[in-house]
């Protein structure tokens, strides 16, 4: 087995010049920008969710005078100005679709581009880090075709974007440039509220560990705060803060909370019962180590390397573990946000995974490198398996929403046929149409609503104020006949 390893580790070896580099990332940019191409036409609007909608909502408003005036209620945060989302990924929607036309895929077809960027990115980088080339090229194979990924991309959503701006950052940073790379890490906080904490962990990271990095702070904060200054102006305008975001207040509950719920405000904050909220907080610990479990099971690479920590640690030297324990500590502090508002889904995981991946490769590149190639071959093969899998059952399939009859764009326009004879009235629809609802605003313009997600929690008087709150109105729900244009009001 040994000599096996060898061989293939020599074989790779041999095959990892930059000449060959360069044609293995141009060669397969060219075929992930076919590949997933293709699979964006065929999916469509398919895999599309509440905030894919609510993204191309705000991108209409960009240059019609009402920036970021919403229309469809998805949180009760704000009457008017959009608190939900950071500017990043609406206004360039905006401006790709300034070139294209108006399509709900513009979103899409920049995710794939961004993809596909990212796949040759973070091979550059993770080279220069002193990974080996088929290392790199699988970590970044692996995320690229990783499905909560998968399911970003083709939902026009805003990870790509955000994960492509660290990285970007971290080749600035690499290439000793700190004004740039603060400025990248300034919008991954423009595109997702997140990654503000990232952003502040990532400089925080580089000051302790680089030390002559230390006397460049002052470049790196003023690159941070221009690629913040955007949302800070808009809050500032707006809100009269400097950091404005829906879900501040969920964070800030002791009680768990939803940002869809209605009031928009903590009954019981962390101020009033500090106790309390540190057991909310510490209960969502349980939660989060659960979805980080069954999400490291989906992606190989990490798999690898915790077969590599139990068997090499003990040869690996005290400082170099001590360096990489620190990184790894840092990755999960820039897991914060969820534990404070509760939001577990495995997509948040993606920059958390390529970051560890990349800091266990470089700590056991050297003591154990011929079964790191070997096993890596394994973890392509899977993860080329596993996203292969995604990518043509989510083509196949007709359906991947169970409420397609109430989503489906003949069910919208016969929706805003009967909406226009009640232009006043807010379309107010009933969970789980919530995807429906910020599809039917997003596409109409029209006044819409996604019932609160504690509705049902809530008594009758509690029931009635929020009814009241947005009348008049019209209650859309899974029984709703556009026939007829029936309504429950």
């Amino acid at each position: 087995m040994r000599d096996i390893l060898l061989s293939i580790d020599n074989w790779l070896t041999q095959y990892s010049d930059a000449r060959t580099q360069r044609k293995i990332l141009v060669s397969g940019f060219i075929l992930i920008l076919l590949i997933f191409g293709y699979t964006g036409i065929a999916l469509g609007v398919k895999v599309f969710s509440p905030d894919s909608w609510s993204y191309l909502e705000l991108a209409r408003t960009v240059f019609d005078g009402k920036f970021y005036a919403f229309n469809t209620w998805r949180s009760y945060f704000s009457e008017s100005q959009s608190a939900s989302f950071p500017l990043g990924l609406p206004v360039l929607i905006a401006v790709i679709q300034q070139m294209i036309g108006n399509t709900p895929q513009a979103a899409v077809w920049l995710n794939i581009l961004l993809l596909a960027l990212t796949w040759v990115i973070g091979i550059r980088i993770a080279i220069r880090m002193g990974l080996p080339g088929f290392s790199a090229l699988v970590v970044m194979t692996a995320i690229i075709v990783w499905p909560p990924y998968l399911e970003e991309v083709f939902a026009g959503r805003s990870i790509p974007l955000a994960l492509f701006c660290v990285l970007l950052a971290q080749a600035a940073y690499l290439r000793a440039n700190p004004l740039l790379a603060g400025l990248c890490l300034g919008f991954a906080a423009l595109t997702r509220f997140d990654f503000s904490v990232v952003a502040v962990l990532y400089i925080s990271a580089v000051m302790i560990l680089d030390k002559e990095a230390r006397w460049q702070i002052g470049w790196w904060l003023a690159g941070l705060l221009l690629g913040l200054a955007p949302w800070i102006t808009y809050s500032l305008m707006h809100f009269g803060q400097l950091w404005v975001s829906d879900n501040s207040w969920v964070a800030l509950s002791a009680l768990p909370a939803h940002v869809t719920d209605f009031p928009a405000a903590a009954s019981i904050t962390v101020f009033a019962e500090p106790g309390l909220w540190v057991e909310r907080v510490l209960g969502n610990v349980i939660h989060l180590a659960r979805a980080l479990f069954y999400s490291v099971f989906s992606f190989a690479p990490l798999i690898v390397f915790s077969v590599l920590a139990i068997i090499y640690a003990h040869r690996v030297g005290w400082p170099e573990l001590m360096r990489t324990a620190l990184i790894i500590l840092i990755i999960a502090a820039s897991l914060s946000p969820y534990l404070l508002t509760g939001y577990f889904e495995r997509r948040y995981f993606a920059l958390s995974f390529i970051s560890s991946s990349f800091a266990f490769a470089v700590l056991f590149s050297a003591s154990a490198r011929p079964l790191m190639h070997g096993l890596m071959i394994i973890a392509l093969c899977t993860s080329l398996a596993t996203g292969g899998y995604y990518l043509a059952n989510a083509v196949s399939t007709k359906d991947l929403d169970s409420k397609s009859a109430n989503t489906s764009e003949a069910f919208i326009e016969a929706l805003h046929a009967c909406h226009t004879a009640q232009p006043e009235h807010t379309m107010i629809f009933a969970l789980p149409l919530d995807t429906a609802a910020t599809r039917y605003g997003a596409t109409t313009g029209m006044k819409a609503a996604i019932m609160p997600r504690n509705f049902s929690r809530m008594n009758e008087s509690e029931q009635q104020a929020f009814l009241a709150y947005l009348a008049p109105y019209t209650l859309v729900d899974t029984s709703y006949d556009t026939r007829t244009c029936s309504a429950h009001e």
